[in-house]
């Protein structure tokens, strides 16, 4: 199967909402999700997922961000189109996912970057 589109749920299931990207995956793989999708639990996120950037046409990573909406509130970025520049959307990402995006889009320029971002209620530990 040639993979066109991969989706990388990262977070901290330990941690409350911080868990709702590597849930959403392990929800979707019971789906029956279109021929070229590839599902992949990215766990704490950070550079080590860069490989994961080559050879797709498009990554979508889910992630719960704390961008001061109701909890459960969804947004989305293109990180296609954004810089190091853009801090108002950055700063709200936590400290290895902004730094993995941007390199991915520099290494790989032909690459659509999604961030599908979640309002958590809460990220402590229990």
């Amino acid at each position: 199967m040639s993979v066109k589109t991969r989706i990388i749920g990262v977070g901290n299931p330990l941690c409350g909402d911080d868990g709702v990207g590597v849930a959403l995956v392990e929800r979707l793989r019971a789906a029956d999700l279109p021929h070229g999708v590839e599902l992949l639990d990215g766990g704490l996120g950070g550079l080590s997922l860069i490989d994961y950037f080559a050879d797709v046409e498009q990554v979508i990573l889910v992630d719960a961000v704390d961008f001061g909406a109701a909890a459960g509130e969804i947004a989305h970025l293109d990180f296609t189109e954004l810089s190091l520049d853009d801090s108002t959307s950055l700063q709200q990402l936590h400290a290895g996912l902004a730094p993995l995006m941007l390199l991915a889009c520099e290494l790989h320029p032909s690459v659509r970057v999604d961030l599908v971002a979640v309002q958590p209620a809460a990220m402590q530990p229990g």
